[in-house]
């Protein structure tokens, strides 16, 4: 929702990308963001992809040959991201286009 609100992407076209079981269909909040950002300005539509984040989000931003990726980071214990790794680092490095990352 932040980056919905935001004056830097005002105006922007882009794409929501939701990742994981597709038979559900686009979630609520998915389409409360999209509702939000094209009431802000913004040229936005929706993409779900079945699988898992690390994969979908880079196979995507290669796919579309997007400039800008904006993405939420959340955080995690150190145990979870020294045994599993942040999915945000695995962003930067399997992505190589700007990136603009907000704590969640």
């Amino acid at each position: 929702m932040r980056v919905a609100k935001s004056l830097l992407l005002s105006g922007l076209e882009g794409e929501i990308l939701q990742v994981g079981d597709t038979t559900l269909g686009p979630a609520g909040r998915t389409e409360a963001t999209v509702d939000l950002s094209r009431s802000c300005g913004s040229t936005v539509t929706t993409h779900l992809v079945a699988g898992h984040p690390e994969e979908a989000i880079p196979d995507r931003v290669h796919a579309t040959r997007a400039d800008l990726l904006v993405m939420g980071a959340y955080s995690h214990s150190a145990a979870r991201r020294f045994l599993l790794g942040s999915q945000t680092s695995h962003m930067l490095r399997h992505t190589d286009i700007t990136t603009l990352i907000l704590r969640a």
